[in-house]
């Protein structure tokens, strides 16, 4: 339903651009970035102690170089890079196109208010995702894919936003929000790029003129992601980004996980890292070979079935080094220990109270692939 005080705002602020630059064919998208940027300043109004109440908590904090030199450094240079499958489609390179900014927003300034919307509008042609902060901190870094979506190979994502549901205004009316910042960069066909900023869960996002839900856009998101990577080849790695650090406070992991793709059966590896202390150890070629070789038949999807109890540890106290796994599209993904021969494996989730979830599958290793990957 529209908003009529809303939509007055519109024809109001319309007619004065009309006035002052009569027959200027940007009138309307300026009118309505300003609409947007005032509804964003009153909802941060309303969040904006709890957010400072959340992110005050000791947490791991990763400067935006560091999100930058390892977003960039697995980048590969070869000239296949981002190629079709099918030669009916469009070459392009997803790890170039409509790229994050090199220092992400902190989207707790009134520069970043200014320079960000909350709309994404139909004649979309690509899209990224990429980090962000609150009060230039957050909670449990995270990196973001190394690929942008390509809308004019496939416009799946926003066919499926176009079938999702109009955001409950009043979703967040009984729980604190925490913060969960993030961005997502987008090019228009007109060569224009602007960037749309989510501050928490409760944040909307306009896409083709419906407000829904941002989880709801960054899981159709994803899923389109999905699809994508389906159809075109990664590009080879130049190196893993997985550092070792030694001792890391808070709660949040070792090394920061891709916001991405949920993993799956069709997941395929291109490094292995374990982490003890500050030392990572980086596998060989036959044992990723063997990883990827069993991989399909060692998961159980755990949005679709119960996780097996699966135990062979010998002895009590079994103490299992921090393992990650790299793909080749270059989504960093954490092993967690639960007993021996038995993981959880996953991405980066928001706000995961318990390692069990629809984005994680089960990692059921036979003793042979425990042992070429030195897990217990």
């Amino acid at each position: 339903m529209k908003d009529p005080k809303r939509d007055g705002e519109v024809e109001r602020l319309r007619a004065a651009l009309a006035r002052v630059a009569p027959g200027d064919p940007g009138a309307d998208a300026r009118a309505a970035r300003v609409i947007a940027r005032a509804r964003r300043q009153r909802a941060r109004r309303g969040t904006a102690g709890v957010i400072a109440v959340a992110a005050g908590a000791a947490v791991l904090v990763i400067a935006p170089q560091v999100f930058t030199s390892m977003r960039t450094e697995n980048v590969g240079t070869t000239p296949s890079a981002g190629q079709p499958t099918s030669t009916n489609e469009q070459a392009f390179n997803p790890f170039a196109t409509t790229p994050c900014p090199a220092t992400p927003y902190d989207l707790g300034t009134a520069a970043a208010d200014q320079q960000t919307t909350d709309e994404i509008r139909g004649d979309a042609q690509a899209v990224r995702l990429c980090a962000a902060t609150v009060d230039a901190g957050t909670a449990e870094p995270w990196l973001p894919p190394r690929d942008a979506l390509e809308l004019t190979l496939d416009d799946g994502f926003l066919r499926s936003v176009r079938r999702l549901a109009e955001a409950d205004p009043d979703r967040c009316a009984a729980i604190r929000a925490a913060p969960d910042p993030y961005t997502i960069v987008v090019s228009y066909a007109d060569g224009s790029v602007e960037t749309v900023a989510v501050t928490t869960q409760c944040s909307d996002v306009t896409v083709d003129g419906r407000r829904i839900a941002s989880g709801d856009v960054l899981a159709a998101f994803q899923d389109a992601l999905g699809q994508q990577r389906r159809r075109l080849q990664p590009a080879p790695l130049s190196a893993l980004g997985v550092d070792c650090p030694g001792k890391v406070p808070g709660p949040g992991p070792n090394v920061p996980l891709t916001r991405g793709v949920r993993t799956g059966g069709d997941t395929r590896f291109a490094g292995f890292v374990t982490c003890v202390g500050d030392s990572p150890e980086q596998f060989g070629a036959a044992a990723v070979h063997l990883l990827n070789e069993q991989w399909p038949t060692s998961i159980r999807d755990l949005s679709t079935q119960d996780p097996l109890d699966v135990d062979r540890c010998t002895s009590a106290g079994v103490i299992a080094p921090a393992s990650y796994g790299v793909t080749t599209w270059g989504d960093v993904i954490s092993f967690t220990f639960r007993t021996c021969g038995n993981y959880l494996v996953r991405g980066y989730v928001a706000h995961v109270t318990a390692g069990i979830g629809p984005a994680t599958v089960q990692f059921l290793p036979s003793e042979k692939l425990s042992d070429a990957l030195h897990l217990p």
